[in-house]
């Protein structure tokens, strides 16, 4: 089954930043990072690089895709190891992320309280209205 393109924005919506290279500096305003859906596949800038502490990370699906995709509790899941619990919500197998508008936006609370340089890999997942199947990608937050 071909899928159209669909387009997810990532916004922070506090200060912090989000780049491709992990050795780019960081901006204080919001940044949109695009994730492009076509087939089973997403392409999403492989790593976000937050630099603020109590950035709330937003992704949200592109207007003129929202009647075709949504996202779901599930839709971002922090897979590596948090022990020191820098992320409130978007956990695997915890609580999901926050979801509003209708499924269109989700939101992710990433404390930053270490601010070490750890990475953390973490699922993003598209939901197709209706279908209940998924489209996963695996791409990095990193905190510094």
């Amino acid at each position: 089954m071909r899928y159209a393109i669909a387009f997810v924005g990532l916004v922070l919506a506090l200060p912090g930043c989000s780049t491709a290279q992990r050795t780019a500096t960081c901006t204080e305003t919001p940044m949109p990072v695009n994730v492009y859906t076509i087939g089973p596949n997403i392409d999403v800038e492989p790593y976000i690089n937050v630099c603020r502490q109590n950035v709330q990370i937003t992704w949200v699906i592109d207007p003129s895709q929202t009647g075709r995709y949504e996202f779901h509790a599930d839709s971002i899941e922090i897979k590596s190891s948090d022990p020191d619990d820098e992320f409130s919500n978007c956990k695997l197998g915890h609580a999901g992320g926050q979801l509003a508008n209708g499924g269109k936006e989700i939101r992710c609370h990433d404390k930053n309280n270490k601010r070490d340089g750890r990475q953390y890999l973490y699922n993003i997942r598209v939901y197709e209205v209706g279908s209940g199947i998924p489209i996963t990608k695996d791409p990095i937050i990193g905190n510094n």
